[in-house]
């Protein structure tokens, strides 16, 4: 066989090969991810790593109450588990307690984050007494001897699932601030941070 015919032969066959070690490839792949979340940003290089240790939570709340409105603010505190993952989850915390802090909050004067992430009781305690300032400063003015429904602020941020690879957490919001019913949001975030 001369060497123009075996380059041909040989060139026919390399789509064959590509295609055969692809199709294991994807099915290996496939199994890795299973159930992480997808993401755009990683790379094709990237590797999947799976947390070695479960996120070990406290759970944490602080109400406030008079007769110009309640405050009820928990959260699951993460005490133990990977070390990036405890810290963005206590980030999170903060930031949502900020903001159901500043729900009332006048429009000028924004609540200063908390600068101690690694003290849930200190943290959500500042953040419930602001929020229940600002209750008590809005609604200072009105009277409310014959309603049984003073305004009320609640936020909790509850741990929902956990896997190897992620964990939920869940924001239960509610404000009332007088009138037939009050408004209520809940909506979950996913952490995977420790995919590295």
């Amino acid at each position: 066989m001369n060497n123009k015919n075996l380059l041909g032969l040989l060139a026919s066959l390399l789509p064959i090969t590509i295609v055969v070690g692809c199709k294991g490839e994807k099915a290996s792949a496939a199994e890795c991810v299973k159930d992480s979340v997808v993401s755009l940003s990683i790379d094709n290089d990237s590797v999947i790593k799976k947390k070695d240790v479960p996120l070990v939570v406290d759970s944490i709340g602080k109400s406030y109450s008079s007769d110009k409105g309640t405050v009820d603010f928990a959260y699951s505190f993460p005490v133990a588990g990977p070390h990036v993952l405890v810290d963005s989850i206590r980030a999170y915390l903060s930031s949502e307690m900020k903001g159901a802090a500043d729900s009332f909050g006048e429009e000028n004067s924004k609540t200063k984050p908390f600068p101690r992430l690694t003290d849930g009781k200190a943290m959500i305690n500042y953040y419930a007494k602001i929020a229940c300032e600002n209750v008590i400063r809005t609604f200072d003015d009105v009277d409310y001897p014959d309603s049984k429904c003073p305004p009320e602020l609640s936020m909790f941020v509850l741990k929902g699932n956990e896997t190897s690879r992620y964990i939920t957490y869940v924001s239960s919001f509610y404000l009332y601030s007088g009138g037939a019913h009050g408004m209520y949001s809940e909506y979950a975030v996913e952490d995977g941070s420790y995919i590295a």
